[in-house]
């Protein structure tokens, strides 16, 4: 239960608490912040770096202050889905222990990632990986979840019969790899765009398949993007496993600092800024999948993640290679004009909170801090917003050989599950021939944090990830 208290109290609160801990934590080592922090780990990210810029300020410590106390402020995800890195043990709370490990980031920085090893490439069709033996998993039943009734299609925009021709794509430079990782092989790229002013790096992490190939998933995460997939829940490592043990390779992406994240003052916005993923898609494709008539390219996100490969689909005209896309608790920004302005009654659903305008305000280069144009409601900004939804425009939103499956969790009440919902309903009005959407028991907005959600995910990449 989430126990309410008056702003002035919980601000109060908050200052004495941060105070406190930042007090303490000066006088004690490094090792002494995290000592009763146990749990997978995220890599190469940065407890309590909230928006992925490679550091931890005052106000993402509040934050994380804040989620301990049970006070999350936001509607796009559960709890902690304001701040992921957060919670570093992904039991869906934030203790005090992850709190104190917020602090002493803030006091000693995030650090950079560890170095990779150079290996020595293995012979490869499209590109050079080093074969890396895996555990073979062992399958078990998966509870079907009972497909939901077809969605009234409600989204207002109109398809237009000739679709806007897709952005361009961007450059993607392997800085160094494949370097063994974890018993897989990892490569860094970096990732340019003409239309964006900065750069990125991300880090894939590929896992050979141990049967016969039967093509290659591309799994990418929700909020910024700057942690692997594997890293959601012992049964998300599982599936990963099992996927490889029935013949598809793996590929993970984990950006380096949030995908999102515009250059100041730019308004470059979710589809310019969607170049990234889709590049990095593109990329897999041509140098890591095995282009045959009998292997499948597939992709699958949760929640913002799905975000980055339905704008690929949509937007930058990867449909044309991707077989299948699994998309669950998402995507995001359908139309991030009726989100920010919050006057459209018949679409309440993708109203966005004050924290979620906040977080929206990233992508047009501005800080979370209430000043940016989504924040204020700016009327100035409806073109830019509207261009810059996923689900607004004379798009291509047909698409005769993609299959795409969308899940989402029962107890999914999110902004981010609405903005999914209305991409599937103007997809089912504009005709795309092969959708399928599917609502998992017992399950919240992270559809991977339970075993039921992993196993349907498994399921669905198993019997739809097929060439088309």
């Amino acid at each position: 239960m989430v126990l309410s208290r008056p702003p002035a109290l919980l601000a109060r609160q908050t200052f004495l608490f941060v105070t406190a801990t930042i007090a303490t934590l000066v006088s004690l080592p490094a090792s002494a912040a995290s000592a009763s922090i146990t749990g997978p780990s995220l890599v190469a990210s940065c407890a309590g770096d909230c928006d992925g810029d490679g550091r931890v300020s005052i106000g993402e410590v509040t934050t994380c202050v804040n989620l301990f106390l049970q006070e999350p402020g936001g509607t796009m995800g559960d709890p902690t889905a304001i701040c992921p890195v957060a919670d570093v043990d992904r039991d869906g709370s934030v203790s005090i222990g992850e709190v104190m490990q917020c602090v002493r980031r803030f006091l000693d920085g995030c650090g950079a990632p560890p170095s990779p090893v150079t290996a020595t490439p293995s012979a490869h069709p499209q590109a050079t990986l080093t074969p890396t033996p895996t555990r073979t998993a062992t399958f078990t039943a998966a509870a079907t979840a009972t497909p939901s009734a077809t969605a009234t299609p409600t989204a207002s925009a109109t398809p237009s019969a000739t679709a806007a021709p897709g952005r361009a794509l961007g450059t993607a430079a392997l800085i160094t790899g494949p370097s063994p990782c974890d018993g897989q092989s990892c490569y860094n790229l970096e990732v340019s765009c003409d239309q964006l002013r900065n750069r990125v790096d991300v880090l894939l992490k590929v896992g050979n398949p141990t049967a016969p190939v039967r093509g290659t998933i591309v799994f990418a995460t929700g909020w910024t993007g700057a942690f692997l997939w594997e890293t959601w829940s012992a049964d998300a490592a599982r599936v990963l496993s099992e996927l490889r043990a029935a013949g598809f390779r793996t590929v993970q992406l984990q950006w380096s600092s949030n995908w999102f994240r515009g250059a100041s003052l730019r308004a470059e916005g979710f589809g310019q800024l969607a170049c990234r993923p889709a590049t990095i898609l593109r990329w897999v494709y041509d140098h890591l999948h095995e282009v045959t008539p009998d292997t499948a390219f597939c992709a699958s996100g949760d929640s913002n993640g799905a975000s980055q490969i339905a704008y690929a689909l949509t937007q930058y005209g990867l449909a044309d290679i991707v077989d299948a896309a699994e998309l669950d608790g998402g995507p995001n920004w359908a139309r991030v004009d009726i989100g920010c302005y919050g006057n459209d009654s018949l679409n309440i659903p993708l109203w966005f909170s004050a924290s979620d305008r906040n977080i929206a305000d990233w992508a047009f280069g501005y800080e979370a801090d209430g000043s940016g144009p989504c924040a204020q409601r700016n009327a100035s900004f409806r073109t830019t917003f509207q261009n810059s939804s996923l689900a607004y425009g004379t798009w291509s939103y047909v698409y005769p050989r993609t299959m795409l499956h969308f899940l989402y969790g029962d107890q999914d009440h999110t902004t981010t599950a609405s903005h999914g919902r209305y991409y599937y309903n103007l997809l089912h009005a504009a005709g795309s021939p092969r959708l399928q959407i599917d609502t998992v028991p017992n399950t919240p907005h992270t559809i991977v944090s339970n075993t039921v959600g992993a196993n349907m995910i498994r399921d669905v990449l198993l019997n739809e990830c097929r060439p088309q």
